[in-house]
């Protein structure tokens, strides 16, 4: 599917089908990430609930890794 870029008042924009909308489940409204890939000159689009869940999940994954690293650092301070 090719689309071409819009003028949106003082920005541009670009549509986005109601059978994609509907297949994503994404709504007038709803907010949105984007997320660049400069070296594929891509931008991927996910509901914020999607990007927010891999957040936290990224954020769990480097406590746990810190929390193995540094057992006796931590011990230590939680004694003060």
């Amino acid at each position: 599917m090719f689309y071409k870029l819009t003028k949106v008042g003082n920005s541009i924009g670009i549509t986005i089908p109601k059978k994609l909308l509907k297949l994503f489940k994404l709504e007038l409204g709803e907010e949105v990430m984007l997320e660049p890939d400069m070296e594929n000159r891509t931008i991927t689009i996910k509901p914020v609930s999607v990007a927010e869940e891999e957040v936290n999940k990224s954020v769990k994954e480097g406590m746990d890794d810190f929390v193995k690293r540094y057992p006796t650092a931590l011990k230590n301070l939680s004694k003060r």
